[in-house]
């Protein structure tokens, strides 16, 4: 079911549903990753991203198409931890620092537009480079994303050379 708003405030969640039934299993994914825990009729939605429901009845499944949410938690640059993203305007090599570079499992770049460019898989430290070298001059989005394929972070930031 299509709620009312696919734009989530700051700070807030909107709650997806699927269709009910006797016996049947849920599992909710974001941007194709499995939520771990998220096998409930109805989900809170309080990141960016393109959500997805497989209904199970014991015999056949269903996936449903993907429902993309906008705002959130992801439009949020505020942080609570260390954080470095430098320079920008970026030339070559972008570098993140912090507690948030460690926690990310990879680093997705989009255009404005939001198709992704290009995804790098982390390193698992808190000191990541990521080269720009292959993608054109202009402004873009960095979003590192969570073990649970949440945002946990949105930097825009411009390629100039």
């Amino acid at each position: 079911m299509v709620p009312a708003t696919t734009d989530i405030p700051n700070g807030g969640a909107v709650t997806l549903s699927a269709v009910a039934g006797t016996g049947v299993q849920y599992q909710w994914y974001l941007n194709g990753n499995a939520i771990v825990g998220a096998t409930s009729q109805t989900y809170e939605a309080p990141y960016y991203g393109a959500y997805t429901v497989e209904v199970f009845n014991g015999t056949c499944y269903a996936l449903s198409d993907p429902l993309v949410m906008t705002g959130g938690l992801a439009q949020l640059e505020e942080l609570n931890e260390s954080f470095e993203f430098a320079p920008n305007p970026v030339q070559n090599v972008m570098v993140l620092k912090g507690e948030l570079a460690a926690k990310a499992v990879n680093f997705t770049i989009k255009d404005m537009n939001g198709k992704e460019i290009s995804t790098v898989v982390s390193n698992g430290t808190n000191y990541q480079m990521i080269s720009v070298d292959h993608i054109s001059n202009g402004t873009y989005l960095v979003d590192l994303i969570g073990q649970h394929g949440e945002v946990i972070y949105r930097k825009r930031f411009v390629i100039a050379r």
